[in-house]
């Protein structure tokens, strides 16, 4: 793949309380005055749309959050010139916002993916699997967010009575519950890698002072480890905040286990 097509060769993840709070921040983000150019999506009559809003319109699989891609360009000119920055130009870098009980819900799916090989995510996965998890974005979106997601038309005993059966059988939210999540300490530095094996289900934490350090081990990962090793490079400023955005990598399902118990309660 290209990299200037890429959505995310840069990222930036933000994870809200509520969708107020996410659409206040994003509202005033993008009135900022800064040189990258925010892209927005072309609909089927050719307008702009609001750039890949799946809170609006939630994906098929259930996904829901909203991402804004810009096209990064370098200042020009002046003291703020950074040397060399105009190679970038043009590449992409995507900002992802979501509450965080939709942030639960996606590191519930890559989860389970990890643990299963289905790839729900990007919806190939077997079809009880995946309306599985369909139906637990509609019961998390009603109950926490007053909004409908991808089974709009279901009614909420419908859903229940649906995600019920598909847990008798499959038993996804138990198994989700009994996995231990990853709670090794690690030093708090400002870049870190973390380092997923798929074949043995764990996660190694490489914490680095230097950025080009980081980075110099993030490319020597990609281009030695073998297929199954998944490596992301993680500028935060202390563990706890690394191990809230990037749940999935420690295994962490707790708060979506915990939505879905009181979403069906209710």
């Amino acid at each position: 793949m290209q990299l200037a097509r890429m959505h995310d060769i840069v990222g930036c993840r933000v994870v809200f309380e509520s969708l107020d709070e996410l659409y206040s921040f994003r509202s005033e983000f993008n009135k900022s005055r800064f040189s990258h150019k925010r892209r927005m999506k072309k609909v089927a009559n050719g307008a702009d749309a609001d750039a890949y809003d799946y809170v609006t319109n939630p994906k098929p699989s259930g996904y829901r959050g909203i991402h804004d891609v810009f096209e990064f360009r370098a200042k020009q000119g002046g003291k703020s010139k950074a040397a060399g920055g105009e190679r970038w130009n043009g590449l992409n870098i995507e900002i992802q916002y979501r509450t965080k009980v939709q942030h639960a819900w996606a590191t519930a799916v890559e989860i389970c993916d990890n643990y299963t090989e289905h790839h729900g995510k990007f919806s190939n996965a077997p079809e009880e699997y995946l309306m599985y998890f369909q139906i637990s974005s509609e019961l998390l979106s009603r109950k926490f967010e007053r909004k409908k997601s991808c089974l709009p038309e279901w009614s909420t005993a419908d859903l229940k009575a649906k995600f019920e059966s598909l847990e008798d059988s499959h038993r996804m939210l138990s198994t989700l519950a009994g996995i231990q999540p990853n709670d090794e300490n690690f030093p708090a530095e400002r870049n870190t890698l973390l380092i997923f094996n798929s074949e043995t289900g764990e996660t190694k934490v490489a914490v680095f002072k230097s950025f080009r350090g980081a980075v110099a081990e993030y490319f020597r990962l990609e281009r030695d480890a073998s297929e199954q090793v998944d490596v992301v490079l993680v500028a935060a400023d202390d563990p706890e905040s690394v191990r809230f955005g990037f749940k999935n990598y420690f295994s962490d399902a707790r708060d979506f286990v915990n939505y879905v118990q009181e979403a069906m309660k209710s």
